[in-house]
């Protein structure tokens, strides 16, 4: 059994940031679980195209947020500034959202980038890794809180003082120990919408825009953003699917097909490489503030923190990441 004064469960870009600060603050006994085994986790961490360095998903900030996150960051951004355009007109609301009704989801933090964003040139992992320390490997399969013990997915048991939830809230009830009834109900109203993100090493005449909605059932993909490098560009291409569905097979393929036939960018190009992923917890239904609250100061009870977007169930910006992140830093240093 291994024994931690702090435990942290995801290493997003939230998860990363706290065993960021902890480390900083001399908390030695701090460990760090992540499916991904790298700092960003599974859906903010990097991959290589055309033996480029690029963001699984595209990273937008805020205008007035810049300042703030280059002093956190300890760094200058490089940005593009960017005005969205709209390849076709119709509502890329309701398109993102699949099959459910608006009223039901919160907003798409697709549709948040048509505000004042930049868009980030470094990938986030920059920002947040940490240098000679990796995530261990691993899911949690149980979560014992009468004993305050984590069970993994290998059969490792750690024993903590105090857990850091920055992994989707769903998961953490799955995983519970002799589940409350109350949780069980919370279980079964979570809803959330999975995108599609394909990323094209691209060679040819780039678009004059950086981000692009396309609002008809033309191609199932809603949103495209463009980043260049040298000769190159990178082409993300971002399609839905409610957790009702699934990508069919050459799906892919057919996005692709989509591109040329609808000539989202201009012809004729080549396209040298590509990669495909799956973000699962990418929109999230709408829960009432009083009843997410209440979840929220239960779990808390039992020296659990929830901390970022899909444990908290709200979206959030990087610079609300960042003020989350501090706000759990404060606690837990009160707590030892």
């Amino acid at each position: 059994m291994l024994y931690v004064d702090i435990l942290v469960i995801g290493s997003g870009p939230t998860g990363s940031l706290i065993t960021k600060y902890l480390i900083k603050e001399r908390i030695r006994k701090v460990c760090t679980i992540d499916p991904s085994g790298i700092w960003g986790g599974v859906h903010f961490s990097n991959t290589k195209l055309c033996n480029i360095l690029v963001d699984k998903i595209p990273i937008f900030i805020k205008y007035d947020e810049k300042t703030m996150i280059e002093e956190e960051f300890e760094t200058s951004l490089s940005c593009n500034y960017l005005k969205p355009v709209l390849i076709k007109e119709n509502d890329v609301h309701k398109k993102m959202l699949s099959n459910y009704e608006i009223k039901d989801f919160q907003r798409p933090w697709f549709l948040e980038w048509k505000g004042k964003l930049c868009l980030m040139h470094k990938t986030l992992k920059d920002y947040i890794m940490i240098k000679n320390l990796k995530p261990i490997p691993s899911t949690v399969r149980i979560l014992d809180l009468r004993k305050s013990i984590v069970v993994l997915r290998s059969n490792a048991v750690i024993k903590y003082k105090y857990l850091i939830w920055a992994a989707p809230l769903p998961e953490l009830i799955k995983c519970l120990k002799n589940v409350p009834s109350n949780f069980n109900s919370f279980l079964r109203r979570f809803k959330w919408i999975s995108s599609h993100i394909v990323i094209l090493g691209l060679e040819g005449k780039k678009p004059e825009w950086t981000l692009a909605y396309h609002g008809t059932r033309a191609t199932r993909a809603h949103t495209f953003v463009v980043k260049s490098y040298n000769n190159n560009y990178i082409l993300y291409a971002i399609a839905n699917f409610s957790d009702k569905e699934k990508a069919i097979p050459g799906f892919t393929e057919k996005l692709i097909s989509d591109i040329k036939r609808l000539q989202i960018v201009p012809s004729p190009f080549k396209i040298k490489d590509e990669k495909t992923f799956t973000m699962k917890y990418s929109v999230l239904s709408k829960i009432s503030f009083k009843d997410l609250e209440s979840l929220k100061s239960e779990i808390e009870s039992k020296n659990i923190l929830l901390v970022g977007r899909s444990a908290l169930w709200k979206e959030l910006s990087i610079g609300d990441t960042i003020r989350e992140a501090k706000e759990v830093l404060k606690k837990v240093i009160n707590f030892i």
